[in-house]
């Protein structure tokens, strides 16, 4: 005859074992998991300790010299080294101080100095659609366009919105571009006029019929070579990176009393890669934007761009935009 309580202790023997058994596989598993995950936030802290501590320094004697000669000192902006002038500006150092920093200081300084007011605007107008489109003058008397005037207006896609209005309200002639927009040559309106045409470093077709022109062959094209640009401007999608040193080396920009600009910083996208081309392409960010500043312009207004494209938070953990809309005064040269 059966034992019933013999077999009952077996049983809760052997499923406590099983029991026990599986506890400590969980708990082996457990422990892998925590150590793995140490393992690789501690890899994270040390690769971002590497990048954040790689931020320059300069010796006494430059540091003497570049506020001397330039008015700037280094002032420590979240882990990295950005310029600052007397009033805590922040500001371009010189070309050979760029080619010295490192990748931690070139983000943090393209971004700080396209997100700061160099000069204020105390009359800002809104013109055109307020999406993407629109952009804003300052009424300053000194920069405000009066007849005659004439306006080049890069990268309109099928958005007149911002030409249109700018002819009502100054009675400016328009001159709008685009290669990409399928329009072909016409006069839009009654002082507003057409180009399927971009703007680039050098005279060329590409991508099959987009005829793209240095701006100084496209003064030339429209009989323009005589006449002043009272206002420009520029959002070609990342192009204007390579079309702004040529329009600074041509003298182009001379007469143009506002800059509408769109600059995109596409380095900053996913995947986020610490290397050299990402050194190259900020250091060459900065440059540009320095001559920008030599030539006499100040940012009066700026905005960071809302497209969800454009918005990232970068390896540093800094809510960043790849896109900003930076607006500038001549107020020199």
């Amino acid at each position: 005859m059966l034992d019933t309580g013999k077999m009952a202790v077996v049983l809760r023997t052997k499923q406590f074992k099983i029991l026990a058994v599986l506890a400590v596989f969980c708990i082996i598993a457990i422990i892998f998991i925590m150590k793995k995950d140490a393992k690789d936030a501690t890899r994270g802290i040390v690769h971002r300790r590497m990048v954040d501590h790689s931020s320059m320094n300069l010796n006494r004697s430059m540091s003497e010299d570049l506020e001397k000669k330039h008015g700037l000192k280094a002032l420590k902006s979240r882990d990295a080294t950005i310029f600052v002038d007397d009033l805590g500006r922040v500001r371009i150092p010189p070309d050979d101080i760029i080619e010295l920093m490192k990748y931690r200081d070139l983000e943090e300084l393209y971004h700080r100095y396209l997100e700061s007011i160099q000069i204020p605007c105390t009359r800002q107008v809104h013109l055109g659609s307020f999406e993407d489109g629109g952009y804003d003058l300052c009424e300053h008397p000194k920069v405000i366009p009066s007849k005659p005037c004439m306006v080049y207006s890069f990268g309109v896609r099928d958005d007149f919105s911002f030409d249109e209005q700018l002819s009502s309200n100054y009675g400016c002639e328009i001159h709008s571009f685009d290669p990409a927009n399928g329009m072909k040559d016409h006069q839009h309106s009654t002082n507003v006029y057409f180009h399927s045409m971009g703007l680039s470093n050098k005279d060329e077709i590409i991508n099959g019929n987009w005829k793209m022109r240095t701006l100084k062959t496209i003064k030339k094209e429209l009989g323009h070579t005589d006449s002043n640009i009272s206002i420009m401007k520029i959002d070609i999608e990342g192009g204007e990176w390579t079309a702004l040193p040529e329009i600074l080396d041509s003298g182009t920009l001379l007469g143009v009393k506002q800059l509408i600009m769109e600059f995109h910083s596409w380095v900053d996208l996913h995947p986020f890669t610490v290397d050299g081309r990402n050194v190259k392409d900020y250091s060459q960010h900065l440059k540009v934007l320095k001559r920008i500043y030599d030539e006499g312009f100040r940012i009066f207004f700026f905005k960071r761009f809302p497209a969800k494209c454009c918005i990232f938070t970068d390896e540093f953990n800094m809510d960043r935009v790849g896109c900003h809309e930076v607006h500038l005064m001549r107020i020199s040269g």
